[in-house]
């Protein structure tokens, strides 16, 4: 008897989750860029998605950096997910000074990775879903091109990404197997053709990790498995990824000491310092001074 109650507890509680879920995805922005939902197609193949948060600085030199480097006709939308709402303002203050789209995503009540992977769902259903330009592809606020790049010359069976596989309690995935098949895009570095999409209820899947067997999962974006990744031909590697090292400290890991080289991209990891960085100060001022460089180029 015991049993089966927490059955019909937890039973309502997946239902109430799923409810407040449902009616997040359904809010309106209360900031968003007027003509945000027209599309001038003569002008543009896919719309970058940047979910941004807390930054407005690494958002001024992403601005600089695509337009300068960013080969493809392409619409910029920053789509705003801060828990600040002083530096809402300023991220939209910053978008409309640059003539940049901007939407402020409805504030949601999740952490880390599942509060990007809502945000990421928000702004798909509420705004790409709506523009349905050709493309569309997702970007982390700190990810930026290093020289002239086309995105869409890179497309294989119309998606391109950093593929990622699954992670296993004692460690990451390095092949793709029949045992462990599960592969997704990094949700930092994502693009799709948009028809891939297009015909599939918007409430049917999320971007939310996904567990599998024996402890197995996929991070964020890995909920497109069941109704995307899964239909879809597993196209190795896509994009090039390296970690290079820029300084020494007393933690000295991914988090704190290096950044990411993606093809002809580079990404700062843990810039939002969610993880304690010793001396944040030096990595910021050599983060800083790197794009100031990238734009004198």
């Amino acid at each position: 008897m015991i049993k089966k109650l927490k059955l019909i507890y937890r039973f309502f509680l997946d239902l109430i989750s799923k409810v407040k879920y449902f009616i997040f995805l359904n809010k309106t922005s209360d900031d968003q860029s007027k003509d945000i939902l027209f599309l001038d197609r003569n002008n543009s193949d896919i719309d970058l998605v940047t979910i941004a948060f807390n930054n407005p600085l690494m958002i001024e030199f992403q601005i600089q950096l695509l337009r300068k480097n960013i080969t493809d006709k392409f619409s910029y939308i920053v789509a705003d997910n801060s828990n600040d709402l002083k530096v809402r303002k300023r991220i939209s203050d910053l978008c409309k000074s640059h003539n940049v789209y901007y939407v402020s995503i409805p504030i949601n009540m999740y952490f880390r990775n599942k509060s990007h992977a809502a945000a990421m769902h928000w702004v798909y259903k509420n705004i790409v879903k709506k523009r349905n330009n050709l493309y569309f592809g997702f970007l982390d606020h700190d990810i930026f091109p290093t020289e002239p790049y086309s995105i869409l010359n890179r497309m294989k069976n119309n998606i391109y990404g950093r593929v990622i596989h699954s992670y296993l309690p004692n460690g990451y995935n390095e092949e793709v197997t029949s045992e462990y098949p599960y592969w997704s895009l990094w949700a930092g570095f994502y693009f799709l053709k948009s028809d891939l999409l297009s015909r599939v209820n918007v409430y049917r899947f999320n971007f939310n990790p996904k567990s599998f067997q024996k402890g197995s999962y996929l991070d964020t974006g890995g909920g497109l498995w069941d109704v995307f990744m899964s239909k879809t031909l597993y196209p190795g590697q896509l994009a090039t990824y390296s970690a290079v090292k820029f300084r020494d400290s007393k933690v000295s890991n991914v988090q704190t000491d290096y950044y990411e080289k993606i093809d002809n991209w580079v990404h700062f990891v843990n810039i939002s310092n969610w993880y304690s960085t010793p001396n944040a100060k030096e990595k910021n001022d050599f983060i800083v001074n790197l794009l100031s460089e990238l734009l004198k180029k």
